[in-house]
């Protein structure tokens, strides 16, 4: 299958999924003026509704968990996104993890593409916030992260937090975990035009 064959699919699942980057990044939980990650309105597929439609008639006992939205840049591009505006511990790490394997599985099949594929033509971003204490310590915080921090910077290069470099280059074309500003600059600015 070539690029233009997945961009009709994806053009198909954006006229049965639509939703904008800013609906996909409000956080249910929260009742404030916060509770977007981005005010932007791009359209994108909202991968949660798809998936739900997807797995309908399978008669699952566990319901996978998906990332929140899908997005093709008019150059083709492919992100897959996850916004996270609460504190990332252990678990909800974890949980980050498994949206991104199942997710990644079921979008293989439904543009009938191989892992090789997505690890060329796919990106992932999460969305976190800076302004929550992360449970993070084992993945984060520590004074050798904080100096590879500091060097990447000076280096012009981006960590990837939360241990989700382990995706990059294996499972996608490029992984990136960006603050909500970060977001903005890296990727609204960039692609959202």
């Amino acid at each position: 299958m070539n690029t233009n064959q997945v961009k009709d699919i994806y053009d198909d699942m954006l006229l049965e999924f639509p939703d904008t980057l800013k609906n996909t990044s409000m956080d249910k939980n929260k009742q404030s003026v916060d509770n977007y990650m981005t005010m932007c309105e791009t359209k994108v597929v909202n991968f949660d509704t798809f998936k739900n439609k997807f797995i309908k008639n399978m008669k699952l006992t566990t319901i996978p968990k998906s990332c929140d939205a899908l997005y093709m840049t008019k150059y083709n591009e492919l992100f897959m996104i996850e916004f996270k505006n609460g504190i990332i511990e252990v678990l909800k790490n974890y949980e980050i993890k498994v949206k991104i394997y199942e997710s990644l599985l079921i979008l293989c099949e439904k543009l009938s593409q191989t892992i090789e594929y997505m690890r060329k033509n796919l990106s992932f971003i999460l969305v976190y916030n800076e302004n929550v204490k992360h449970g993070a310590k084992q993945f984060d915080d520590t004074g050798l992260n904080e100096i590879k921090m500091e060097l990447l910077k000076l280096a012009n290069e981006h960590i990837i937090r939360f241990g989700l470099n382990h995706f990059n280059k294996l499972y996608f074309k490029e992984v990136n975990t960006y603050t909500k500003a970060e977001f903005e600059s890296e990727f609204v600015s960039k692609y959202c035009i």
